[in-house]
């Protein structure tokens, strides 16, 4: 292999950061007291068993199956956890590849590797490496995205844009599936994308964007029949609608961020004597929680989104206040 083959190999160039990053996670204890992690494991576990969510009135679908589906083999086989995070290691290793990759097809080779070494150079997504969460895949599930629409969307003269689309169409999916949160964006991008091929059926590029985006629903199909089933809601992604109460909290010096002690802590004999849940929440937000936890949990996700809306309303008061 020759000098410019050398620098032009983008397994190459990266591989340093692949060395550091499996490095990181073995010198990084593996932690399962973060209740992220033993979640995406129990649902895993709960998958080789053959069903996802405990049945009604316990239902629970705070993740989707993406990723555990990822997870599945390593616990089936029975490997050690530290397979897992070194998993990791390579997703974060071939997303900053793929993302180089999709910048080559439409901008020149140095701006590709300043932007991609920006990319492996971002330390702050290093945290989630040694960790079971679905970040680090998501890197890999979002720069493979970019990648497949770029080349989906390019002038097909080989006749392999088609494959491109199908690919481009199951990652948005499979996203989804990983970020239930999505799910609801690509409900919205459904909705856009019928509107614009409408408008311009001429135009095969909108007729690829509304398939792509209609193989990425078709995608999530299984899913939204499986939740349906369990509990009557169509387009039910998930139950976690908590985390839309804090992000629109309307309260000074509250800036959006998840409490896990008052989510995750019913009140004990109806008092929030919570360590860590600090006077001032439990003044703000103590009634509500209180009057959460008589409900299970898809029960209490529809109170969360009624909550999180006369929140939003609260804030735009305030708001409107301050420009009076």
């Amino acid at each position: 292999m020759n000098k410019d083959n050398i620098l032009n190999n983008p397994y190459l160039i990266f591989f340093p950061f692949l060395i550091a990053f499996v490095i990181w996670v073995l010198i990084s204890p593996i932690d399962l007291s973060d209740g992220d992690q033993g979640r995406y494991l129990g649902c895993a576990q709960n998958l080789i068993h053959g069903f996802y969510s405990a049945p009604a009135p316990n239902i629970d679908l705070r993740s989707g199956p993406g990723y555990p589906v990822i997870l599945m083999p390593f616990l089936a086989l029975k490997l050690p956890l530290m397979c897992i995070t070194l998993m990791n290691a390579f997703f974060y290793y071939f997303s900053i590849i793929l993302l180089f990759k999709a910048l080559k097809e439409i901008v020149s080779f140095s701006i590709s590797l300043t932007f991609s070494l920006g990319w492996a150079c971002y330390y702050i997504a290093y945290q989630n490496i040694p960790y079971i969460h679905t970040e680090s895949f998501t890197y890999l599930l979002g720069t493979s995205l970019i990648f497949l629409i770029i080349k989906a969307f390019k002038p097909d003269i080989t006749g392999s844009a088609r494959k491109y689309v199908l690919l481009s169409g199951f990652v948005l999916g499979y996203i989804v599936l990983t970020k239930m949160i999505f799910g609801y964006v690509l409900l919205i991008m459904l909705a856009g994308s019928c509107l614009l091929w409408i408008i311009n059926r001429k135009n095969v590029n909108y007729h690829k964007g509304l398939l792509i985006v209609s193989l990425a629903f078709l995608t999530t199909t299984p899913y939204l029949l499986y939740t349906y089933n369990l509990t009557g809601k169509l387009l039910y992604w998930g139950n976690g609608n908590d985390s839309l109460y804090w992000m629109s909290t309307p309260y000074h010096g509250e800036y959006g961020d998840w409490k896990s002690d008052l989510s995750l802590n019913p009140p004990a004999n109806g008092n929030f004597n919570i360590a860590g849940a600090d006077s001032v929440l439990k003044v703000n937000h103590g009634a509500d929680f209180k009057e959460l936890y008589k409900y299970n949990n898809i029960e209490r996700d529809d109170i969360y989104t009624r909550l999180a809306i006369k929140n939003q309303v609260a804030s735009c008061e305030i708001c409107a206040k301050c420009y009076i």
